[in-house]
Parts: structure tokens; C-alpha cells; sequence
């Protein structure tokens, strides 16, 4: 993705995704780029209009969230680009889960039942409701993976003080609430998410023909980016590989994954398109 000097820059970062520019010290310019990463590893070939998606999701969901927590988002002058202020970030990513898949999931198949000093109930089964919505905070690293971390301890290490904490809390569950409304009006359920998150979770609702006619999977009732990683794990172990293991598979390799990708993309964006799904309705 082309990169950009502007008047006043002090600071320019280039993520997984986005590509972060800082104004005067006080403002964010975040461009969304096409690239998509699995496990930290950016793959080689871009996903066409991700960026947008990407961003005018995020922007429409921080403008329809902003009465209940204040955001740093002032503007979207493009399709993806987001301009708003500079803040300092807490180093915690509050992941709350409505539903036992993904990582709590694998956690719990292995046998475990503490994630992040949250107790999960005997007896339970793959995408299964929590009784209660359970927070399962990581550490928000700079680079690399972040790391499952309790409350006790991101109170005890001084990460976050308690009384924040306790906000922050109350945030998280307010915004998966709100988060949970917006995704039945479409006839579907968030799963989990984090209030930064890049990849909710969501299931269709089995009753409902949209939701079966767009997010229809042979592998598993949960779409995004589970399934990607699900396939990714189960084709190529990418869990036991570095970066630089991974960078020299064969080229085959490489072109099969992004090809999985690709086709997943388009499938959901063209049945999205064709049915009037759109974020304004």
C-alpha cells in the first residue's frame, strides 16, 4: 500500500492491517489496508476491498456505539480512511465471549476449565451459550501475540487499576449488548468480540433462511475468522511454525490459502450485495 508524509506528521506505524499516521502529536490518521494476517503472519496476496469493509464497518459501529462510551473516531473521509484523536491506549484488550468457540473452545476441548480466571462449566458443547457473557482479557502487545491474563493479575501487576478496571468492565458488556442487538436485526448472534476487536465472531441464526442463504458453512455454524483459522490449522499446522518456517513453505502453499480466502470473501460480499444487506438499513 502506497505510504504518505503528511504536513506536521511525527510518527507513522504499519500494523497487520492498518497503517497508523500521527499528526501534531494529537491526531490519528488510520488507513485500512488490504492485507490479512493469521497468526501474526501477513499473507502474501491482499483480499480485494477489505480495507473498505473493514473500516466503514468499524466507523458505522463506533458512530452507533458513541452514547454509550465515548471513541476516539472524528471523521471517515474515505472509503478507508478513519481521522480522529490520539489517545492513550489501556495495554489490556477486554475479549468478552457470548459462546463457547474459538480459543475458549480449543481451551476447553484440551480439557481445561479456567480461561483468563474464569471458571467455564462442566458439560458443555462447541458454540454452546454462557449462561453469562464471560470476559477473557490479553495483554494488548506492541508486536507479536498477546496473552490471556486475569483480572486479579492485570489489577495486581498495576496494568490497570481496579477502579478502571471496573469501567472498563462495564463498558465491555454494554457494547456486546449493544453489539448483540445490532447483529439480531439481522438475524444473527454475536458470538465475541473485544471493543477493538478486527474479527467478531457471529452464527447464524438457524431459523432464519437470510442468514443460512449468506453465512451458509459445510465446516462449522460460526463464520469470519475461525473458520479461516480452523482451515489454516487443520491444512497446515500453522500453530507450530515461526514466521520464518512459515514464509518458506512452497509457493503452492501460499497461493492455496489465499485462494481459500479470496473465494470466501467474494462469496459473502457478492450474497451481501445481491440481498440488500447493507449497514444503512
Amino acid at each position: 500500500m502506497k505510504s504518505f508524509q503528511f504536513p506536521q506528521q511525527t510518527a507513522f506505524y504499519s500494523g497487520k492491517v492498518r497503517d497508523v499516521y500521527t499528526i501534531a502529536d494529537k491526531w490519528l490518521v488510520m488507513i485500512a489496508s488490504n492485507r490479512i494476517s493469521a497468526f501474526d503472519v501477513i499473507l502474501p496476496h491482499p483480499i480485494p476491498f477489505k480495507g473498505q469493509v473493514l473500516n466503514q464497518i468499524a466507523a458505522y459501529m463506533l458512530q452507533a456505539t458513541s452514547d454509550i462510551c465515548p471513541n476516539w473516531l472524528i471523521n471517515s473521509p474515505a472509503a478507508n480512511v478513519s481521522i480522529g484523536k490520539k489517545c492513550t491506549p489501556y495495554k489490556v484488550e477486554m475479549v468478552i465471549r457470548g459462546n463457547l468457540t474459538g480459543h475458549a473452545w480449543r481451551t476447553y476441548q484440551s480439557g481445561k476449565r479456567i480461561l483468563c480466571g474464569v471458571v467455564m462449566p462442566e458439560g458443555m458443547r462447541e458454540n454452546d451459550f454462557f449462561e453469562t457473557p464471560i470476559i477473557t482479557p490479553t495483554t494488548k502487545a506492541s508486536e507479536g501475540h498477546d496473552e490471556d491474563i486475569s483480572r486479579e493479575e492485570i489489577i495486581k501487576q498495576q496494568i490497570v487499576d481496579e477502579a478502571d478496571y471496573v469501567v472498563l468492565e462495564q463498558y465491555t458488556r454494554a457494547l456486546f449488548e449493544r453489539g448483540k442487538q445490532i447483529a439480531a436485526n439481522r438475524d444473527l448472534i454475536l458470538v465475541d468480540t473485544s471493543p477493538l476487536h478486527n474479527s467478531p465472531r457471529f452464527m447464524r441464526d438457524p431459523m432464519n433462511a437470510y442468514a443460512q442463504l449468506v453465512f451458509a458453512s459445510k465446516s462449522t455454524d460460526v463464520t469470519d475468522v475461525m473458520v479461516n483459522g480452523k482451515w489454516l490449522m487443520r491444512e497446515h499446522k500453522l500453530l507450530t511454525l515461526n514466521e520464518t518456517e512459515l514464509l518458506d513453505q512452497a509457493r503452492e502453499v501460499a497461493k492455496k490459502i489465499d485462494a481459500f480466502l479470496i473465494e470466501r470473501e467474494k462469496s459473502v460480499l457478492s450474497k451481501l450485495i445481491a440481498l440488500g444487506g447493507s449497514m444503512e438499513e
